[in-house]
């Protein structure tokens, strides 16, 4: 097997952001439809190579919410805790 590479997956890039923004990704649609390559077009806006891809192909360019854990308390009840909390010095240092 002389002459293969290893097939070691490139390192993570360190200056990409986690998400793309709504404005890169229609940067990236524009660039693309005036035909340039993904490979120039991620540095460019400052997105790895995988996320102009999913911008390009998506149907929409507004990225879709996070999936996840809904918050346990209202913003009601965090405020009321908070206002609990801030009230007196007992209450700061009630047992849980």
């Amino acid at each position: 097997m002389e002459g293969t590479r290893p097939s070691t997956p490139p390192p993570p890039s360190q200056n990409a952001p986690l998400e793309s923004t709504r404005t890169q990704r229609i940067k990236a649609r524009v660039l693309k439809r005036a035909g340039a390559k993904y490979k120039d077009i991620a540095p460019f806006l400052g997105l790895t190579i995988r996320q102009v891809g999913i911008a390009c192909r998506a149907i929409q360019a507004t990225p879709r919410r996070r999936s996840g854990r809904p918050p346990v308390l209202t913003a009601s009840q965090l405020d009321n805790l908070i206002e609990f909390i801030s009230a007196s010095k007992e209450n700061r240092r009630m047992p849980l």
